[in-house]
């Protein structure tokens, strides 16, 4: 029992180490939905901390705080110790004297910063965005985000995602300005749900090509997202010269919900996918197909290093022959790269899914998913084991 004692002893005190207490996840759990009681218990245990107790803390998450952030900033401004992360989820911020006060003494160093469900005044965001060593900014169904942000404050910014599940009403009116997007570090830039605001941009596109200003555009971009966004000006190709006409080692793009785009804008902007060498996802659900879809997708025998293409969309005046057996010869037909093919809620028939079965022995699923012209059982994703018995159903059909 002695020796017992001396080895809890000796991991109490091993364990109670303020350089293991790097990491803080606060979060107060309610059944009812409120908060207070949570929060005394919480702030009992804070105001338990010696001033320099959490001086190695550089993670911390606040988690279902409500209206009860101000006073958890409040008590830990006393702590002394600098952010490397921080986490706010399903909270509201109210006070900014405060909550600049926090940003400036507490993350000076701040690396990323992630809200989910975090009300802020959009003013929040500058005070993050002058953090020099900010490289991550994630903001899910946060804000608002307004127009009026200068983007170009985050020098060293690598990493933006701003998410939008739906234009709830608190949340109405997040907007970018594309301009002030001026962020020549970026690697991955999601704007999901939110109006794009072209203003500006066609005047700098027009002065760039006559050799009067130097766009220095996205030219670290992997990944892109425009997913159900609203282009606001009526020249749309714009906002996709100016996000990708740069960006040469883009791998992913998500267009989806983009009715505002059409394929001949595509193709002005992107240029023949065959100059695309390191692209290998792309989402096109939704894209207006009425205008350029046999262009877009013309190779001319060249090879395209397409995995996963999407070209889901009900928009087109063609008819099934007229979209897909060109789309089939010149994209799929003996494709080595191509892993993954969606289709869905096409007008794609009989005749031309039998032969997109057999055309190529590299696909591994095609998702036929609201696809009438499919046999009925079928309409769905469609593995490479299931390819040849579908193609007999078709002949028979």
């Amino acid at each position: 029992m002695l020796i017992l004692g001396l080895v809890c002893h000796h991991w109490y005190y091993a364990t109670h180490r303020p350089k293991l207490r790097t990491h803080l996840k606060l979060m107060i759990k309610t059944k009812t939905g409120k908060t207070r009681a949570g929060f005394e218990k919480l702030k009992t245990w804070l105001e338990s901390f010696e001033e320099d107790e959490l001086k190695y803390l550089r993670h911390l998450s606040f988690v279902n705080f409500s209206n009860h952030l101000t006073k958890s900033f409040a008590l830990l401004l006393e702590c002394k110790f600098s952010l490397a992360h921080l986490e706010i989820m399903t909270s509201q911020m109210g006070n900014m004297t405060l909550w600049k006060k926090f940003v400036s003494t507490l993350c000076p160093k701040l690396a990323s910063f992630t809200a989910n469900g975090f009300t802020f005044s959009h003013k929040a965001l500058n005070d993050l965005l002058q953090i020099e060593t900010l490289t991550k900014l994630v903001i899910h169904d946060s804000g608002p985000v307004r127009s009026s942000i200068d983007w170009s404050l985050a020098k060293n910014l690598d990493h933006l995602d701003i998410y939008y599940s739906a234009q709830s009403p608190p949340l109405a009116g997040a907007e970018i300005e594309l301009l002030k997007l001026k962020l020549p570090k970026l690697k991955f830039l999601q704007l999901a749900n939110i109006v794009i605001s072209e203003r500006g941009i066609a005047r700098e596109l027009e002065r760039a090509q006559r050799g009067e200003v130097e766009l220095d555009g996205f030219p670290n971009l992997r990944f892109l997202s425009l997913r159900r966004s609203f282009i606001t000006a009526n020249n749309s190709v714009d906002a996709l010269l100016f996000l990708i006409g740069k960006s040469d080692l883009i791998d992913t793009i998500d267009l989806q919900g983009c009715d505002r785009f059409d394929y001949s804008d595509l193709l002005v902007a992107l240029g023949p996918l065959s100059g695309r060498p390191t692209l290998k996802t792309l989402d096109l659900t939704g894209i207006d197909a009425r205008a350029g879809f046999c262009d877009f997708f013309r190779t001319n025998g060249m090879e395209v290093k397409l995995n996963d293409l999407t070209v889901s969309t009900n928009k087109t005046n063609l008819k099934s022959a007229e979209l897909f057996e060109h789309f089939i010869t010149s994209m799929i037909l003996n494709n080595k790269y191509l892993k993954k093919l969606n289709i869905s809620k096409t007008n794609i028939e009989n005749v031309q899914l039998r032969r997109l079965l057999k055309c190529n022995k590299n696909l591994e699923t095609i998702n036929l998913t609201g696809c009438y012209g499919a046999p009925r059982g079928w309409r769905r994703e469609v593995s490479r084991s299931e390819f040849e018995t579908l193609r007999r159903l078709c002949k028979k059909k």
